[in-house]
């Protein structure tokens, strides 16, 4: 058996941070998305997959990563979710 080359998390920190309650109240997660309210503030995150090859192999190492987007860049996001343009885009996380 070899080395596990997927590996991510199932929510941001900051989601893990709030309590049961909390969370009901004043988020929203699913696999990809997270929304957290704070307030007058939200924070946006998105969970992508960066997938790095291994040298002197077929495969690569993948690790899904959260990243935080402001609301502008959140909003496209979500307007182009099953585009097929929306591949190759980036945004600043």
């Amino acid at each position: 058996m070899g080395l596990p080359l997927d590996l991510a998390c199932d929510a941001p920190i900051y989601w893990e941070w709030l309590s049961a309650e909390e969370r009901d109240e004043q988020g929203r997660l699913n696999e990809d998305l997270c929304e957290i309210r704070h307030g007058e503030q939200t924070d946006r995150f998105v969970r992508g997959v960066l997938e790095l090859p291994v040298r002197g192999s077929e495969d690569a190492f993948r690790y899904g990563v959260w990243t935080s987007l402001g609301e502008e860049s959140f909003s496209e996001v979500l307007a182009l979710w099953d585009d097929p343009r929306q591949d190759g885009r980036e945004y600043f996380g």
